[in-house]
Formats: structure tokens, sequence, C-alpha cells
């Protein structure tokens, strides 16, 4: 070993590190969805403001309201199983975590579409 080189960290400390940083990333994003997804609930079923008592769309009726008020927090929820799910298969499996955190992502801009949609 010559002297200017450093030493490779072990894979069990590297290993240590991501999983660590994915567990701190996973955190954060959770407890900044969650918060979205609340905002976005509350401003979702105010999209019904414009109702009429001759309306018949959706979100003018207390159901159409629910929907769109828990849809993005379903959204959140289900991103946060997948992101954790994920980890648990990357890790078995022996490939990077971090494509759930994406495909998290990806799953709840779905869902959350979704209210979005019911609620125009």
């Amino acid at each position: 070993m010559n002297q200017d080189m450093k030493p490779e960290p072990s894979p069990s400390a590297t290993r240590t590190f991501s999983i660590a940083s994915f567990a701190i990333v996973v955190v954060v994003l959770v407890a900044v969805g969650a918060l979205f997804s609340l905002v976005l609930g509350v401003l979702l079923v105010m999209s019904s403001d414009s109702c009429g008592g001759s309306d018949t769309r959706l979100i003018c009726s207390a159901d159409g309201q629910s929907f769109v008020f828990v849809m993005p927090l379903l959204a959140w929820l289900v991103a946060t199983v997948a992101s954790l799910v994920g980890r648990f298969v990357a890790v078995r499996r022996g490939f990077s975590p971090w494509w759930f955190i994406l495909l998290a992502a990806c799953l709840y801009v779905v869902i959350a579409a979704v209210a979005v949609v019911f609620a125009l």
C-alpha cells in the first residue's frame, strides 16, 4: 500500500452510511409530505366554494369533499409504505433503495392528481 493512498472503507461502513442516509431522507420526506398533504387536502376542499344549490359535481357533495381531503393523505400513506417496503426489498436483493423514493414520489403524484381532477 502506498503512503498517498487512503484505505478503502469497509463495505459494512459504506452500507451503514447508506442505510442511515436513506432513513434520514425518508423521515424528512415523510414529515414534509404529511404537512403538504394536509394543506393540499384543505385547499382541495375549498375548491367547492363556488358550488351552488343546483350544482351536481362530485366536489359539491359532502362525500366529494371528504374524498378530495382524504386522497392526498392516502397518497402520502401509500408513498411512505412504498419507500419503506422498497428499502427492505432492495437490501434483501442487493440493490439500491434510492429508486424506491422515486417510485414513492411517482405514486404520490398519481394518487394526489386524482384528487385534484375530482376537485376541479
